[in-house]
C-alpha cells in the first residue's frame, strides 16, 4: 500500500534501509538520507515552520511515493525511468558511497521534484510553494554536517576528502 502520511513514507524507508543493511546493498544509502531529511521535514511541520504545512505534508508524501514506486517497481523488474535506473544500477557496481546518494538525489530532485509539484499543485501556480522549498532547502543544510560525520564513519576515503 502507499504511504498517506509522512508516519507511512518513514516506515517504508526504513524498511529499505533495514532491508539493505540485512543484505549489505548499498541501495540503502538513498534511502537512509531521504529518511533523515523526511524525518526533519515532518519535526518542522510539526513546529508549524512551514506557510502551509498541510500542503507540505501532502507534498511530501507524492514526492516519496515516486521515489519509492521506482524502488518498488525495480525490485519486481518493471520499468524505472532512465534516471532512476542509472541509480539503482550503480548499487550493483564498486561505486563510491557519495555516488550512490547523489546519484539517487539526482533521480529524485531533478526528476521527481518537477513531477511532484505539478501534481500537487494541478491547475494552481507554483509560486506559493516558493517558501516552503527554500526553508526545505533549510533543513537540508541543518543535517549536511551529520551527515558527512556519519558517512566518513564508513566510509575513510569519505572523511579524507570532508577534512580537506
Amino acid at each position: 500500500m502507499r504511504p498517506t502520511t509522512i508516519g507511512e513514507v518513514l516506515n517504508a524507508l526504513d524498511r529499505i534501509v533495514d532491508t539493505a543493511i540485512a543484505n549489505g546493498d548499498p541501495m540503502g544509502l538513498f534511502a537512509y538520507v531521504y529518511r533523515r531529511t523526511t524525518d526533519q521535514v515532518q519535526r518542522a511541520i510539526a513546529r508549524k515552520a512551514f506557510e502551509d504545512g498541510q500542503r507540505m505534508e501532502h507534498f511530501d508524501v507524492a514526492f516519496a511515493n515516486l521515489y519509492l514506486d521506482a524502488y518498488e517497481d525495480w525490485q519486481r523488474g518493471a520499468p524505472v525511468a532512465r534516471c532512476w535506473g542509472i541509480a539503482f544500477e550503480s548499487t550493483r557496481s564498486p561505486t563510491a558511497i557519495i555516488q550512490h546518494i547523489l546519484l539517487g538525489m539526482n533521480a529524485h530532485i531533478n526528476y521527481d521534484l518537477a513531477i511532484a509539484a505539478s501534481t500537487v499543485m494541478k491547475g494552481k501556480p507554483l509560486l506559493p510553494l516558493k517558501n516552503d522549498f527554500e526553508k526545505v532547502n533549510e533543513i537540508l543544510a541543518g543535517i549536511v554536517d551529520e551527515l558527512q560525520d556519519r558517512l566518513s564513519r564508513v566510509s575513510p576515503l569519505f572523511f579524507l576528502a570532508d577534512w580537506f
